[in-house]
């Protein structure tokens, strides 16, 4: 996990500018959110799903 973005690092810091690596980790920073919110409320679900009585 650590290498997969280390490498992409490396890559754009040399090939690029850092605006490019920027936007990308921004890019990633949103992704990760988005998931964090969605698997949120699948386990909000999938508790008052288990829990009906409550």
């Amino acid at each position: 996990m650590i290498i997969v973005i280390v490498a992409p690092i490396f890559l754009t810091w040399r090939e690029s500018n850092l605006t490019n690596y920027v936007s990308m980790v921004q890019a990633m920073d949103k992704e990760v959110k988005k998931w964090a919110s969605i698997s949120s409320k699948v386990f909000a679900l999938v508790q008052s799903g288990l829990y009906p009585w409550r």
